[in-house]
């Protein structure tokens, strides 16, 4: 995707716009001459040049332009001045700032005007202040004692500018940048004065008094002291670069001659060259301008003109503009009254996603606004399309509206976009909103994914298991590899986790780290349950393969024997022998639930069944409680004969059984 951003600028800036909307006719050209205390307009084909437009000032040095006002800087009196479009209401004092404070660069946006500080003094890099001139910040980008800056330029996020040091090649030719919401309160992130390092040539400095944002790229002007003159071209997002000849978009050795008339060059330079300087820089939504100014020597008579290409670089023409400039031609802006926009990201790619799922976290894009005309959104103007658009959906999450939303300039709106494949493969589709501007696209990518393998039981639970036995047997599970290509076990891919991973224990199987599992074919992990307490224990069977994470939870009950323990008082009480005492325990457990049962050693019929609750809250005595048994008839007549009684103790939740046999004595 193109972005475009309207951005207008002076001597120092460029501010861009980028579409496939054309310039309308009643959009102009404007350019400050510092010489001639003047600034000249002309239409932005070239034609019905006004170098006269305004008259009188103070050597003017840059320009912007929004829907209302002209601005430009006076940095030999260290005040910004404004003026209506049609040239009237002249300000020379609009803003005035102090003598430590020369404003070079000037841009501006739907809210504030911005401007540089070309001295070097540590008082600041950029400025800002509202429209209205009031809110005035004389350092909104702080800078270091050795920077000066001189080209600026706004987009929706962001203000750029250049800083020079000197001339040579020991300067230090950079260009920043802060992010609007911080300015100069913001962090590392947000304020960078070396953004994109600038290199040298052949001894000569690149200096930029202008830059321009178009799109996701920027250009600048060199103030090359060379024969002939110099564009350069980078982009927003891509990584920093030495700005150096080897990024020159447009120069004399680029099909771009700079010879204004037949016959030799200014002096020492070749034929059909000049000695010359490129300084203003501006675009509007389908081409640069720039101006030039020229050595005294050269066939002109010293004299700059404007020049103009397609913003891909394509058809320069040196000439564009018949007006005869003093050579002191400086900044330069265009008024372009088209409306002008951009979606971000231009492109985005919502990686893999298991279609079994659903959809992935929402995607934001946002429309923005940066040309002087409103930007609307068509009926019916946000969709997906391509081969793929019904992997894709735009959700409610976003605030642009088809039909309804008209964004003015600084202004921007999002559509929010998710990935909810339904089939494995590569996924592509567009999203695409149409305004008054053009179309915007955003290109859309995704892979989707089925389950590449399971694991199976998903669970298993290991019941009670006696400390004193050691391992349970082994319960095995599948690790099966489904997906077309081949499933790799991690390093140290098999392992166990969770809470009691320590009451579990690998045993064997034919799954083994560091392997491979064939698309279709499967390996098996053993684990057995080998409790050292009592208790309830959990842990996970974890394999990591190169697919994710397969796990199962596994769980199992630790269990004390001998957990019940039978010591009868040999006892039947009272003269008629009602009842017998005895003591009954739990082991080691703190309480427990018995199942006692009293019968002669060789009988059939039980004399006594009883459910005895010990310990706990029934209970908080000793864990072997002396308990006083009587109830049925049978017990009772054979307590008054004497002779043997066999006890038996069951604890069903451990699975655990005492017996006894004692003598009675009356």
């Amino acid at each position: 995707m193109t972005r475009r951003i309207r951005l207008t600028l002076a001597s120092i800036l460029a501010v861009a716009a980028l579409g496939t909307v054309a310039p309308t006719a009643n959009a102009f050209v404007y350019w400050a001459s510092p010489a001639t205390n003047s600034i000249g307009r002309a239409n932005n084909d070239g034609t019905n040049p006004q170098p006269n437009f305004i008259t009188g000032l103070r050597a003017p040095q840059s320009i912007a332009v929004n829907s209302n006002f002209l601005y430009w800087t006076s940095p030999d009196t260290h005040r910004i001045g404004r003026a209506n479009l049609d040239g009237s209401s002249v300000n020379q004092n609009f803003i005035t700032l102090a003598s430590n404070r020369a404003p070079w660069g000037v841009a501006v946006n739907s809210s504030n005007i911005f401007w540089t500080n070309s001295v070097r003094s540590g008082q600041g890099l950029v400025g800002r202040a509202n429209l209205g001139g009031t809110d005035v910040r004389n350092i909104f980008v702080g800078g270091a004692v050795d920077y000066r800056a001189r080209g600026i330029a706004v987009d929706g996020s962001w203000v750029y500018f250049s800083n020079w040091t000197g001339y040579g090649p020991a300067g230090n030719q950079t260009i920043g940048r802060a992010s609007l919401s911080t300015g100069v309160g913001g962090t590392s992130s947000s304020i960078n004065r070396r953004w994109r390092v600038r290199g040298t040539l052949s001894g000569y400095e690149f200096l930029s008094d202008g830059i321009a944002i178009n799109g996701n790229n920027f250009y600048w002007t060199n103030r090359l002291a060379l024969c002939g003159s110099a564009l350069g071209r980078g982009t927003l997002t891509g990584s920093a670069v030495q700005l150096n000849r080897s990024h020159l978009f447009l120069s004399s050795t680029a099909g771009l001659p700079l010879q204004r008339t037949i016959g030799g060059g200014g002096s020492g330079c070749p034929n059909g060259q000049v000695s010359s300087t490129s300084v203003g820089l501006a675009t509007d939504s389908t081409h640069l301008y720039w101006s030039v100014r020229v050595g005294v020597t050269d066939q002109n008579n010293g004299r700059g003109f404007i020049s103009r290409a397609n913003l891909n670089g394509s058809n320069p023409n040196q000439g564009f503009s018949p007006i005869s400039i003093n050579r002191d031609i400086s900044g330069l802006a265009i008024d372009d009254l088209s409306p002008v926009g951009s979606l971000r990201p231009n492109a985005f790619d919502f990686g893999d996603q298991l279609f079994a799922d659903g959809p992935t976290a929402a995607k934001e894009f946002t429309l923005s606004s940066t040309g002087n005309a409103p930007l609307t959104i068509k009926t019916n103007g946000i969709r997906l399309t391509g081969e793929d658009a019904d992997q894709f959906q735009i959700t409610g999450g976003g605030d642009c509206q088809a039909g309804v939303t008209s964004l003015t300039n600084g202004q921007s709106c999002t559509v929010t976009v998710t990935f909810d494949p339904t089939s494995d493969g590569d996924k592509k589709a567009n999203l695409q909103v149409t305004t008054n501007a053009g179309t915007k696209t955003s290109n859309l990518e995704g892979v989707g994914t089925s389950s590449d393998f399971w694991l199976h039981p998903f669970g298993h639970d290991f019941g009670n298991r006696l400390i004193s036995t050691g391992a349970s047997d082994p319960a095995r599970f599948t690790l099966a590899s489904t997906g077309s290509g081949v499933l790799n076990i991690q390093s140290g891919g098999i392992d166990l986790a969770g809470d009691n991973p320590g009451q579990f224990r690998i045993t064997g199987g034919t799954c083994k780290s560091a392997t491979s599992v064939a698309s279709g074919d499967t390996c098996t992990v053993k684990v057995a349950f080998k409790p050292s307490r009592a208790g309830s224990a959990s842990a996970r069977l974890e394999v990591e393969t190169s697919s994710g994470l397969a796990e199962v939870d596994l769980d199992g009950t630790g269990t004390v024997d001998p957990i019940v323990r039978v010591n009868p008082v040999v006892r039947a009480s009272g003269r008629r022998a009602r009842f017998l005492t005895v003591r009954i325990g739990c082991g080691t457990l703190d309480a427990c639930t018995l199942r006692l049962t009293i019968s002669r050693p060789q009988g059939r019929n039980p004399l006594l069944r009883r459910t005895v609750r010990v310990g706990g809250a029934s209970n908080s005595g000793p864990k072997a409680p002396r308990l006083n048994l009587s109830g049925s008839a049978a017990l009772r007549r054979a307590l008054r004969r004497g002779g043997r009684l066999r006890l038996v103790v069951v604890n069903d939740a451990a699975a655990t059984r005492a017996e006894t046999v004692v003598r009675l004595r009356r």
